[in-house]
């Protein structure tokens, strides 16, 4: 099941992962693949309507520098020649192909791409006028990529074969073209980036999905450890009595039976029946602290008056077993709890001490620990225990000294003292020092 558990948390996680790297890897791509259409059909643009970026520019020169009249007189122009029914622009020899003009103006830029236009002159004849990188001679491939834009019917595409973009002019019916083979390229290795990013995050939060996945379930792993051990430690408790019970019944059926073993059989039924519902109603305890929520303490319960009578009554067991039972109790501390919760926990942590504490003083006191919190604490003597004992003694049926059965107890005392202190947000703890253990419960005043 915890097995399960961790792969299903894996899974879902590494589902939310997957989803987020592909949405946000595809928003990039989307946004720089528009990004660069934006771009070339900027450039198109420009190069359908030159007069108003050229204009544009003359008045920002003019801004800058004022013209020389040896400049103003002269004016560079481009020469268009028509050959076997096609024309192309050339520039004149002592111009740059791409001239050096807008270094900071993105239209300029763009401008500088290749590009040609097609369109049909009065006669019909198709003719085409760009830029040098073209070979603008071939009338059989040019008209079959007038006729596919044509054939196309918007007003711009692409044309994913030839690596070209083509935008319309409507109103003189031509088609501007500019090459995208290294807007593709550019796409292309975006998505192979993109494609190496996402594995390698990919992969990155699979590691540590599975290192969060035992971090996450450690909790539910060891609360069902915890409840396998609980069933199988009560299955084990409630075992003896029911056999008990069972042999002592079926000697009372027996007629042959003698009357003073019948009479010892009804006490052993008697006693062992007490057993059993002293170990159930312990397992209820447990179990209601297990699954109702943390209620809300807020009656002010007199701590050391509680204490005052708990002590009262355990005096005469104390003595009985030949111990000495003394207390230092600061009078007047009041905590917000329950008061029978609180009753029973001291009532706990005394009982324990009657049943398990060697011979000797058995200390209870009571003090103010700070200005937010009180402190009891209860000693007795004790035989040595190392710390992984006292790190156990707060588990459900853990018993440093199995034979404890004898005595009446099953090990829950304390599981049940943890669970009223952890309702009322405290803590506890035991420790041994000199001979003696000390349980250490501080609760918030």
């Amino acid at each position: 099941m915890i097995k399960q558990l961790r792969r299903k948390f894996i899974c879902i996680n590494m589902l939310i992962v997957t989803l987020m790297l592909c949405v946000i890897l595809g928003l990039m791509l989307d946004m720089t693949k528009n990004g660069l259409v934006e771009d070339s059909l900027d450039t198109l643009r420009s190069v359908i309507n030159p007069d108003k970026k050229e204009h544009q520019r003359v008045e920002e020169s003019k801004e800058k520098k004022p013209l020389k009249p040896s400049e103003s007189s002269t004016e560079s122009t481009s020469v268009s020649t028509t050959e076997g029914g096609y024309a192309s622009t050339q520039k004149p020899a002592e111009e740059p192909p791409f001239p050096d003009e807008g270094k900071g103006d993105k239209g300029q830029k763009n401008a500088r791409m290749p590009t040609f236009t097609l369109s049909y002159n009065e006669a019909g004849t198709l003719t085409a006028m760009g830029s040098d990188f073209y070979d603008l001679s071939n009338t059989a491939y040019l008209q079959s990529l007038m006729d596919a834009a044509v054939a196309d019917g918007e007003e711009y595409g692409e044309l994913t074969e030839q690596s070209l973009r083509y935008l319309r002019n409507n109103m003189q019916g031509s088609y501007s073209f500019m090459d995208i083979s290294s807007e593709q390229s550019t796409m292309r290795n975006l998505l192979i980036d993109c494609m190496l990013i996402g594995f390698l995050a990919f992969s990155g939060f699979l590691i540590l999905s599975i290192f969060l996945a035992r971090w996450a379930i450690k909790p539910v792993e060891r609360s069902w450890t915890q409840q396998q051990q609980f069933i199988a430690d009560a299955s084990h408790e409630l075992k003896t009595p029911l056999t008990v019970i069972l042999t002592n019944a079926e000697l009372l059926k027996d007629p042959q039976t003698p009357e003073e073993e019948r009479e010892q059989c009804v006490d052993n039924v008697l006693d062992m029946s007490h057993r059993m519902r002293t170990l159930t109603e312990e397992m209820l305890t447990l179990a209601r602290a297990d699954n109702v929520q943390k209620e809300m303490m807020t009656q002010s319960c007199p701590l050391s008056e509680l204490m005052e009578d708990s002590v009262l009554s355990f005096e005469v067991l104390f003595f009985e077993k030949g111990l000495e039972l003394c207390s230092e109790l600061e009078p007047g501390l009041s905590v917000k709890g329950n008061e029978t919760q609180l009753r029973q926990l001291i009532d706990i942590l005394l009982d324990n001490a009657r049943k398990y504490s060697l011979p000797g003083e058995v200390l209870l006191k009571l003090k103010k620990h700070s200005c937010k919190s009180c402190e009891i604490s209860l000693s007795n003597p004790a035989a040595p225990m190392d710390q992984e004992e006292l790190s156990r003694l707060f588990e459900r049926f853990y018993r440093v000294d199995q034979a404890r059965t004898s005595s009446g107890s099953y090990g829950l005392g304390l599981s049940i003292a943890q669970g009223i202190v952890n309702r009322h947000h405290g803590s506890i703890k035991a420790a041994y020092q000199d001979g003696s253990i000390t349980f250490t419960v501080r609760l918030p005043i």
